[in-house]
Protein backbone atom coordinates (compact mmCIF):
# COMPACT_ATOMS: atom_id res chain seq x y z
CA UNK A 1 0.00 0.00 0.00
CA UNK A 2 2.72 2.20 1.35
CA UNK A 3 4.75 1.69 -2.76
CA UNK A 4 1.07 2.11 -4.27
CA UNK A 5 0.48 5.49 -2.43
CA UNK A 6 3.84 6.48 -3.35
CA UNK A 7 3.66 5.53 -7.45
CA UNK A 8 0.30 7.88 -6.97
CA UNK A 9 1.35 10.83 -5.59
CA UNK A 10 4.46 10.75 -7.78
CA UNK A 11 1.94 10.18 -11.02
CA UNK A 12 -0.51 13.07 -9.56
CA UNK A 13 2.85 15.50 -8.88
CA UNK A 14 3.85 14.42 -12.38
CA UNK A 15 0.19 15.34 -13.84
CA UNK A 16 0.56 18.61 -11.83
CA UNK A 17 3.99 19.44 -13.27
CA UNK A 18 2.37 18.94 -17.03
CA UNK A 19 -0.52 21.11 -16.42
CA UNK A 20 1.77 24.16 -15.35
CA UNK A 21 4.52 23.63 -18.18
CA UNK A 22 3.63 26.63 -20.90
CA UNK A 23 2.21 25.21 -23.74
CA UNK A 24 4.34 25.86 -27.42
CA UNK A 25 1.97 28.51 -28.73
CA UNK A 26 4.58 30.13 -31.53
CA UNK A 27 3.11 30.03 -34.81
CA UNK A 28 4.69 27.58 -37.29
CA UNK A 29 4.59 27.68 -41.16
CA UNK A 30 4.52 31.71 -41.62
CA UNK A 31 5.07 32.32 -45.06
CA UNK A 32 4.78 36.07 -46.62
CA UNK A 33 4.39 37.50 -50.23
CA UNK A 34 4.09 40.83 -51.66
CA UNK A 35 1.31 40.40 -54.45
CA UNK A 36 1.43 43.81 -55.86
CA UNK A 37 3.53 47.38 -55.31
CA UNK A 38 0.95 47.96 -52.54
CA UNK A 39 -0.25 44.74 -51.06
CA UNK A 40 1.37 41.52 -49.53
CA UNK A 41 -0.36 38.47 -47.57
CA UNK A 42 0.89 36.32 -44.42
CA UNK A 43 -0.20 33.22 -43.86
CA UNK A 44 0.47 31.24 -40.73
CA UNK A 45 -0.40 27.43 -39.45
CA UNK A 46 -2.88 27.42 -36.57
CA UNK A 47 -1.59 26.22 -33.17
CA UNK A 48 -2.95 23.01 -32.54
CA UNK A 49 -4.55 22.80 -29.14
CA UNK A 50 -7.79 21.64 -27.84
CA UNK A 51 -7.46 23.47 -24.25
CA UNK A 52 -6.49 26.95 -25.21
CA UNK A 53 -8.38 29.18 -27.57
CA UNK A 54 -5.27 30.95 -29.68
CA UNK A 55 -5.67 34.24 -31.01
CA UNK A 56 -3.09 35.98 -33.04
CA UNK A 57 -1.67 39.31 -33.63
CA UNK A 58 -0.14 40.20 -36.91
CA UNK A 59 3.12 42.61 -36.41
CA UNK A 60 4.56 44.97 -38.86
CA UNK A 61 7.67 47.15 -38.87
CA UNK A 62 10.35 48.84 -41.53
CA UNK A 63 13.24 47.34 -40.17
CA UNK A 64 13.96 43.78 -38.01
CA UNK A 65 14.58 45.54 -34.21
CA UNK A 66 12.09 48.24 -35.34
CA UNK A 67 8.66 49.44 -33.61
CA UNK A 68 6.21 46.72 -34.52
CA UNK A 69 2.57 47.67 -34.76
CA UNK A 70 -0.21 45.58 -34.74
CA UNK A 71 -1.59 45.06 -37.97
CA UNK A 72 -4.78 42.18 -37.45
CA UNK A 73 -6.09 40.83 -34.37
CA UNK A 74 -8.46 37.59 -34.25
CA UNK A 75 -8.46 33.53 -34.73
CA UNK A 76 -7.75 33.86 -38.36
CA UNK A 77 -4.56 32.04 -40.02
CA UNK A 78 -4.09 34.60 -43.37
CA UNK A 79 -4.03 38.25 -43.49
CA UNK A 80 -3.92 40.69 -46.76
CA UNK A 81 -2.11 43.88 -45.60
CA UNK A 82 -2.71 46.56 -48.19
CA UNK A 83 -1.54 50.49 -48.12
CA UNK A 84 2.12 49.51 -48.57
CA UNK A 85 4.73 51.59 -50.12
CA UNK A 86 6.02 50.66 -53.61
CA UNK A 87 9.87 48.95 -53.44
CA UNK A 88 9.70 49.28 -49.58
CA UNK A 89 11.20 46.53 -47.06
CA UNK A 90 8.83 45.06 -44.40
CA UNK A 91 9.36 43.25 -41.65
CA UNK A 92 6.35 40.65 -40.26
CA UNK A 93 5.89 38.20 -36.83
CA UNK A 94 2.90 36.65 -35.37
CA UNK A 95 2.20 36.75 -31.53
CA UNK A 96 -0.18 33.63 -30.92
CA UNK A 97 -1.99 33.75 -27.24
CA UNK A 98 -4.40 31.99 -25.03
CA UNK A 99 -5.67 31.50 -21.56
CA UNK A 100 -4.84 28.09 -19.71
CA UNK A 101 -6.37 28.14 -16.32
CA UNK A 102 -6.30 31.29 -15.96
CA UNK A 103 -2.51 31.97 -16.94
CA UNK A 104 -1.51 33.57 -20.75
CA UNK A 105 0.57 32.38 -22.58
CA UNK A 106 1.89 33.85 -25.89
CA UNK A 107 4.45 32.31 -28.56
CA UNK A 108 6.06 34.34 -30.99
CA UNK A 109 6.96 33.24 -35.05
CA UNK A 110 10.25 33.72 -36.34
CA UNK A 111 10.26 37.19 -38.22
CA UNK A 112 9.73 36.88 -42.13
CA UNK A 113 11.27 40.23 -44.51
CA UNK A 114 9.28 40.77 -48.03
CA UNK A 115 9.94 43.33 -50.33
CA UNK A 116 6.82 45.09 -52.22
CA UNK A 117 6.85 45.32 -56.14
CA UNK A 118 7.73 48.04 -58.36
CA UNK A 119 4.38 50.00 -59.32
CA UNK A 120 3.42 48.60 -62.90
CA UNK A 121 1.50 51.48 -64.57
CA UNK A 122 0.10 51.70 -68.23
CA UNK A 123 2.08 53.88 -70.90
CA UNK A 124 -1.02 56.12 -71.95
CA UNK A 125 -1.54 55.71 -76.50
CA UNK A 126 -1.00 59.42 -77.97
CA UNK A 127 -2.68 60.40 -81.38
CA UNK A 128 -2.79 64.16 -82.60
CA UNK A 129 -4.85 66.09 -85.14
CA UNK A 130 -4.18 68.88 -86.99
CA UNK A 131 -6.61 71.68 -87.05
CA UNK A 132 -5.03 74.43 -89.82
CA UNK A 133 -2.01 76.26 -89.45
CA UNK A 134 -1.27 77.10 -85.44
CA UNK A 135 -2.71 74.51 -84.08
CA UNK A 136 -2.67 70.57 -82.94
CA UNK A 137 -4.98 68.35 -80.86
CA UNK A 138 -3.71 66.03 -78.78
CA UNK A 139 -5.50 62.88 -77.04
CA UNK A 140 -4.60 60.23 -74.86
CA UNK A 141 -6.56 56.97 -73.26
CA UNK A 142 -7.17 57.33 -69.66
CA UNK A 143 -4.84 55.04 -67.10
CA UNK A 144 -6.00 53.23 -63.96
CA UNK A 145 -4.08 52.64 -61.17
CA UNK A 146 -6.60 50.72 -58.86
CA UNK A 147 -8.54 53.69 -56.76
CA UNK A 148 -5.98 56.49 -56.58
CA UNK A 149 -6.02 59.27 -59.12
CA UNK A 150 -3.79 59.48 -61.93
CA UNK A 151 -2.75 62.55 -63.57
CA UNK A 152 -1.27 63.59 -66.80
CA UNK A 153 1.87 65.59 -67.88
CA UNK A 154 2.54 66.56 -71.59
CA UNK A 155 5.49 67.30 -73.06
CA UNK A 156 6.67 68.98 -76.53
CA UNK A 157 9.84 69.57 -78.43
CA UNK A 158 11.15 70.60 -81.84
CA UNK A 159 13.65 67.50 -81.72
CA UNK A 160 12.31 63.96 -81.16
CA UNK A 161 15.31 62.61 -78.68
CA UNK A 162 16.01 66.27 -76.47
CA UNK A 163 14.83 69.54 -75.51
CA UNK A 164 11.06 68.45 -74.36
CA UNK A 165 9.42 71.32 -72.13
CA UNK A 166 5.97 70.44 -69.91
CA UNK A 167 3.01 72.10 -71.64
CA UNK A 168 0.39 70.48 -69.71
CA UNK A 169 -0.70 69.04 -66.38
CA UNK A 170 -3.93 67.91 -65.26
CA UNK A 171 -5.77 64.77 -65.13
CA UNK A 172 -8.13 65.29 -68.71
CA UNK A 173 -6.99 62.97 -70.89
CA UNK A 174 -6.72 65.88 -74.11
CA UNK A 175 -5.32 69.45 -74.71
CA UNK A 176 -5.89 71.35 -77.47
CA UNK A 177 -2.18 73.31 -78.97
CA UNK A 178 -2.04 76.57 -80.12
CA UNK A 179 -0.49 79.23 -81.10
CA UNK A 180 1.97 77.07 -82.92
CA UNK A 181 4.28 78.22 -86.09
CA UNK A 182 2.77 77.59 -89.69
CA UNK A 183 4.63 74.26 -91.60
CA UNK A 184 7.03 73.13 -88.40
CA UNK A 185 6.76 69.55 -86.87
CA UNK A 186 6.36 68.97 -83.26
CA UNK A 187 7.09 66.31 -81.24
CA UNK A 188 5.19 65.33 -78.21
CA UNK A 189 5.18 62.80 -75.19
CA UNK A 190 2.63 62.48 -72.36
CA UNK A 191 3.31 60.50 -68.90
CA UNK A 192 0.85 58.97 -66.98
CA UNK A 193 1.36 59.79 -62.97
CA UNK A 194 0.56 58.85 -59.66
CA UNK A 195 1.76 59.90 -56.60
CA UNK A 196 1.97 57.07 -53.25
CA UNK A 197 2.64 58.53 -50.11
CA UNK A 198 5.95 61.62 -50.91
CA UNK A 199 7.05 59.19 -54.40
CA UNK A 200 5.72 59.51 -57.92
CA UNK A 201 5.49 57.11 -60.44
CA UNK A 202 5.02 57.62 -64.20
CA UNK A 203 5.18 55.64 -67.20
CA UNK A 204 5.28 57.55 -70.90
CA UNK A 205 3.84 56.78 -74.04
CA UNK A 206 6.33 56.70 -77.01
CA UNK A 207 7.26 60.03 -79.33
CA UNK A 208 4.93 61.20 -82.02
CA UNK A 209 4.90 64.26 -84.36
CA UNK A 210 2.60 66.47 -86.13
CA UNK A 211 3.16 68.83 -88.49
CA UNK A 212 0.74 72.16 -88.71
CA UNK A 213 -0.40 72.87 -92.13
CA UNK A 214 0.90 75.43 -94.40
CA UNK A 215 0.17 79.41 -94.31
CA UNK A 216 -2.50 79.78 -96.75
CA UNK A 217 -1.73 83.09 -98.80
CA UNK A 218 -4.40 84.45 -100.42
CA UNK A 219 -3.28 85.65 -104.02
CA UNK A 220 -5.29 88.74 -105.61
CA UNK A 221 -6.26 88.49 -109.38
CA UNK A 222 -5.02 91.75 -110.91
CA UNK A 223 -8.01 93.84 -112.45
CA UNK A 224 -6.78 94.85 -116.55
CA UNK A 225 -6.70 98.46 -116.94
CA UNK A 226 -9.61 100.06 -118.85
CA UNK A 227 -8.71 101.01 -122.35
CA UNK A 228 -9.12 105.12 -122.81
CA UNK A 229 -12.10 105.60 -125.03
CA UNK A 230 -11.03 107.70 -127.95
CA UNK A 231 -12.69 110.63 -128.42
CA UNK A 232 -15.31 111.01 -130.88
CA UNK A 233 -14.07 113.36 -133.69
CA UNK A 234 -17.42 115.81 -134.62
CA UNK A 235 -18.23 115.23 -138.86
CA UNK A 236 -18.22 118.95 -139.84
CA UNK A 237 -21.77 119.67 -141.40
CA UNK A 238 -21.61 121.62 -144.78
CA UNK A 239 -24.53 123.70 -145.38
CA UNK A 240 -27.02 123.00 -148.61
CA UNK A 241 -26.94 126.13 -150.84
CA UNK A 242 -28.33 123.98 -153.86
CA UNK A 243 -31.77 123.68 -151.68
CA UNK A 244 -32.10 126.62 -149.05
CA UNK A 245 -34.64 126.32 -146.23
CA UNK A 246 -37.24 129.04 -146.29
CA UNK A 247 -36.92 132.88 -145.84
CA UNK A 248 -38.12 133.85 -142.16
CA UNK A 249 -39.16 136.88 -143.88
CA UNK A 250 -41.55 135.30 -145.92
CA UNK A 251 -42.64 132.84 -143.37
CA UNK A 252 -43.58 135.87 -141.42
CA UNK A 253 -45.74 137.36 -144.38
Amino acid sequence: DKDNKRTWQQGKNASLQFKTEPPDLSAKGVTAAAISALSAQIRWDPVQSEEIKVTYRLMAANAPEGAYTEQYAGTGSAITCSGLLPQTAYYYKVVAAGNLDGKEFSGESDILHITTGAVQLQAPALKTDVWGESTILLEWNEVRYGKMKVNYMLFRSLKKEEGYSQIYKGDEPSYLNKGLDPATVYYYKVAAVVKIGEREFQSESQVISAETDARQVQTVTPVKPVKPVKPVTPIPVTPDTDHPGPDPERSGR
